[in-house]
């Protein structure tokens, strides 16, 4: 049957190797802004697999000199690591037990080579007082393989527990020590553990330093427990209260889940040791009843005031399965999460840079040509009322320009010079105009973004090609002229002369102040007597023909209006307009793709990651609740 805790970490490797799969596409986002980040990330992610795959440990770590080395001595059972006032552990050892062959360990060295060694050679090495600090400096940790079968008694023994549990435990070089410490070793092992126990002299466990430091480690673990050694300096419980007090000031708030601190003597528990083997000793002098009553009042009494059971009983509890595995998760969670949340950090900025990089260059909200469409629209409007404007400005020039050529031309109508008319009204009207068009469209356009557009002359704003207008107008035209009953040879100026003579000639005939004379010299010189008669009256006939010339004028630009009408110049001119704003709004898109697009990709990049660091931190939340509670 599959164990649940197995099931837990499996799952929670399973959310790291997720949160890894995230860290290269936020850091490619820009690689020379992220480069460091992306390292402190890649060692972080490391450190975290490394503690959901770390074996059952136990570390104890402190000041120099706290009594650590002595207190590990107690809980073997042996005088086995070198104690001193001065500093001793110079290398970070792991003990763990074995059964037969003798003490003996192996030397783990940076790069990976280990080395078999010998008990008297490890001693050497541990011992920083004898010298031998330099010689470690190759040196990662050292595993020292305890033999309890030197221990007596080692059945009853309370750490034989963890032997059975396959547990490690780790003395760790004390900080502030005058000899050079792996740090980053340390700081490996903090991780890696699954219990740290912090170990302060109970006389003198405060200070800024411990509190520094212990700040340092919780950052990297939960499953801190306080134990204040050297318990014995504490002569009476007036003095114990006083030291509880303090830590409680000073330190407790840096063990979130134990604050209760552990007082302990290994002086006393190691003298109650060898107490102890006086009443398994059978030499000459067998001790009275009385004498061992008394001794053993004085070993419980040692070692209770030791306070080691309590510590026998953590240690055991912490090893136990169940406990590592929920202190592996809780750990690992609580690197996650500030890991998560400086991702998170590092995505928003990112996030916030690529927006602001965007609308600098015109990207606007979801609709990414928003700000592009609304200046098109305005443009749009604004197109329409300039057509309509410049066409009927057209209508009224091309109606005075066609009728002074049909009355100049007195209605000979040429095709040819129609076409000229009309494409030179309307390119001096689009003429006028085109500059002023073009600059307007222009920094309309450049609202959305300042740059110079890549428009070549050859499609800038022209006249329209009129050979379609100008063959209906000449067709129009003809149509006129033969309403008019202008086809032919006469002209309007003919026809209005020949229409005044044909009223004065009869009256001039019927004359009565000529008589016959008149009359009949007439019929000889009719067309001299009539021009003659006819020049009196030429005023007459210059206003008869006028107002003629005047009335067929009005009817022919009516004609040409409706004309214009049924042509509707505008549309043409909306054409000319909208094909030059399609070219600006083309090429600034075409920019915008260009100069926006990374920018929005990098943003919408930005927006999925965030999403996914979010559904990673609900998932932690939904699959893993009471640790990370703890956790926090």
């Amino acid at each position: 049957m599959t164990n649940p805790d197995d099931i837990r970490i499996s799952v929670l490797k399973e959310t790291v190797y997720k949160v890894q799969a995230l860290i290269h596409p936020l850091c490619n986002i820009r690689e020379d802004a992220n480069e460091i980040k992306r390292s402190q990330w890649e060692e972080e992610i490391e450190r975290i697999k490394a503690d959901t795959e770390s074996d059952q440990m136990l570390l104890f770590i402190g000041p120099f000199s706290s009594g650590k080395s002595t207190f590990v001595n107690a809980l073997l059972g042996a005088n086995i690591l070198p104690t001193a006032e001065a500093p001793c552990t110079s290398v970070v050892l792991e003990i763990s037990f074995t059964e037969g062959g003798g003490h003996k360990g192996k030397l783990f060295k940076y790069g990976g080579n280990v080395e078999e060694s010998n008990f008297d050679e490890i001693m050497e090495l541990v011992n920083g007082p004898r010298g031998s600090v330099g010689r470690v400096a190759h040196i990662h940790h050292i595993e020292l393989l305890f033999d309890v079968t030197e221990v007596e008694d080692w059945e009853r023994h309370p750490l034989n527990t963890l032997k059975s549990l396959g547990v490690k435990v780790v003395d760790c070089p004390g900080y502030g020590s005058p000899y050079a410490t792996k740090e980053d070793s340390i700081e490996e092992y903090i991780r890696k553990a699954s219990f740290t126990f912090w170990m302060s002299p109970a006389d003198k466990f405060g200070g800024r330093l411990a509190a520094r430091k212990l700040s340092d480690i919780k950052k990297k673990t939960t499953a801190l427990i306080p134990v204040l050694t050297m318990a014995d300096k504490l002569v009476d419980e007036t003095q114990y209260e006083q030291a509880r007090e303090d830590f409680y000031e000073h330190l407790a708030p840096l063990f979130p889940r134990n604050k209760e601190p552990r007082f302990v003597s290994a002086y006393k528990y190691l003298k109650a040791v060898e107490l102890a083997k006086k009443l398994d000793d059978d030499g000459k002098e067998p001790l009275t009843k009385e004498q061992r009553a008394k001794l053993e009042k004085e070993i419980g009494k040692l070692q209770l005031e030791a306070g080691l059971e309590n510590i026998f009983g953590d240690m055991i509890h912490a090893g136990e399965k169940r406990q590592v595995a929920q202190a592996k998760i809780i750990s690992a969670l609580n690197d996650l999460n500030t890991l998560l949340k400086d991702m998170d950090d590092r995505i928003k900025n990112e996030l916030s840079h690529w927006t602001k990089e965007a609308e600098k260059a015109g990207w606007s909200g979801n609709d990414q040509y928003k700000k592009l469409n609304e200046i098109k629209r305005e443009v749009d409007a604004w197109v329409k009322a300039q057509a309509k404007m410049v066409a009927s400005n057209l209508e009224t020039a091309m109606i005075k320009k066609i009728a002074d050529y049909i009355m100049q031309v007195k209605g000979k109508v040429e095709s040819s010079q129609v076409q000229y008319i009309v494409k030179d009204v309307w390119d001096k009207e689009i003429n006028k105009h085109k500059g002023n068009w073009a600059q307007f469209l222009h920094n309309k356009y450049k609202q959305y973004a300042d740059y110079t557009p890549n428009i070549s002359d050859d499609t800038k704003i022209k006249p329209p090609d009129l050979v379609s207008i100008t063959a209906n107008l000449t067709n129009t035209l003809l149509s006129i002229m033969e309403a008019f009953r202008f086809a032919g040879p006469q002209s309007a100026l003919t026809a209005s002369a020949g229409a005044a003579l044909m009223i004065t000639a009869p009256a001039a005939a019927n004359l009565a102040l000529i008589g016959g004379a008149l009359s009949t010299l007439m019929l000889f010189a009719g067309p001299v007597i009539i021009a003659v008669a006819v020049i009196p009256l030429i005023p007459l006939i210059k206003d008869l023909t006028d107002k003629r010339n005047a009335q067929y004028r009005k009817q022919m630009e009516d004609k040409l209006r409706e004309w214009m009408k049924t042509l509707d110049a505008a549309p043409t001119i909306q054409v000319l307009l909208n094909k030059e704003s399609e070219q600006l709004y083309n090429s600034y898109r075409d920019q915008f793709d260009v100069a926006v697009g990374q920018a929005v990709r990098n943003r919408e990049e930005c927006v999925n990651l965030k999403e996914e660091i979010s559904q990673v931190r609900a998932n932690i939340a939904e699959l893993f609740p009471e640790e990370a509670k703890k956790g926090m």
